[in-house]
């Protein structure tokens, strides 16, 4: 079976560079724009790996995951656009339902029934603070409008 990623290297602004791998070549491309500090030419590439077995790599960035750390965001208003970015592109035909469970001291988010992320409590916020980030996503699927008088 093959798998496709796709990765992009980004300058630390320190001499040296880092990866990081995404499932979607899309999304690699769109928050490789975004990076203040990047290349002058995109630097997305792919890798495809052959294997009879599932793979894991801890670090991958999935559109599920980006959403739920746009959610998670203590400020949730600064990513709007980002928010709505993400699922006007991989959810166009519906939003996900995302149910939050509590484990000792952390939220396990489930996205369609799949468990994508465990998030630390390290805010010590109540399950009910927390959750309703997640709540009503379709409020963000269209782009703010403000009305004048003139």
């Amino acid at each position: 079976m093959k798998h496709n990623i796709y990765y992009v290297i980004f300058d630390a602004g320190d001499g040296s560079v880092y990866a990081r791998f995404y499932s979607n070549e899309e999304l690699a491309i769109h928050i490789e724009e975004k990076q203040y500090e990047r290349f002058a030419e995109s630097s997305v590439s792919l890798l495809t790996i052959e294997s009879k077995d599932f793979i894991k790599i801890e670090e991958l960035v999935t559109p599920e995951k980006y959403l739920i750390s746009l959610l998670n965001d203590y400020d949730v208003s600064v990513n709007e656009n980002e928010i709505r970015y993400v699922l006007n592109t991989f959810y166009s035909k519906h939003c996900p339902e995302i149910k939050i469970h509590q484990k000792k001291d952390e939220f396990q988010v489930f996205m369609n029934g799949v468990l994508i992320e465990e998030v630390s409590n390290y805010r010590k916020e109540p399950l009910e603070k927390f959750s309703s980030r997640f709540e009503n996503l379709e409020r963000y699927r269209y782009e703010k409008t403000s009305s004048s008088d003139n």
